[in-house]
């Protein structure tokens, strides 16, 4: 995928990743997407949440 920075994002974004950009962002990218998840998690009503546990705790038996 090709994303397209501004000048002053891109030098900046440089800066902070160092040597291996693409390590960076994809790490960054993965965080995010975590954060996303527990917070739809968080979000779900207690009933649903506790049966998304119960999922876990089945298939884990198996």
């Amino acid at each position: 995928m090709t994303v397209l920075l501004p000048d002053a994002i891109a030098t900046r974004l440089r800066a902070t990743a160092g040597a291996d950009m693409n390590d960076y962002v994809t790490r960054a990218v993965r965080q995010r997407l975590l954060e996303e998840d527990l917070a739809e998690l968080r979000d779900r009503p207690p009933d649903e949440r506790l049966g998304a546990e119960a999922e876990f705790e089945a298939s884990d038996a198996d």
